[in-house]
């Protein structure tokens, strides 16, 4: 399996309105999400193994907004999408109806 730790911006922990993250948080999660999926494919093609775990980065107590975060997962996926990877969302807990949703598209 692949596994990167990561992490997004602390949107919620400081004083400037979520809106304005938008851009330098997308563009954070754009990153971790590439880098584990291209180095997913670096694993995979060695022949350690084709799983990836992703979770729902700054998607918790960061408040990193979904529809950031999804895009981001979408984004990786796409440039990986040659490649044979089993990929796969875990969350703590019961995932949202927007993480299924997404479950769902990425399938």
């Amino acid at each position: 399996m692949s596994q990167a730790f990561c992490s997004a911006l602390p949107v919620a922990y400081g004083r400037v309105p979520q809106s304005h993250w938008a851009a330098f948080a997308q563009l954070v999660l754009d990153a971790a999400y590439e880098a584990t999926m291209l180095e997913a494919v670096i694993n995979a093609r060695r022949g350690v193994s084709n799983i990836v775990l992703l979770t729902l980065l700054g998607g918790g107590a960061f408040r990193n907004a979904p529809e950031w975060i999804h895009s981001a997962i979408k984004r990786a996926m796409k440039k990986v999408q040659g490649f044979d990877l089993d990929v796969r969302l875990v969350s703590y807990g019961r995932p949202s109806m927007e993480a299924r949703e997404l479950a769902k598209e990425l399938a």
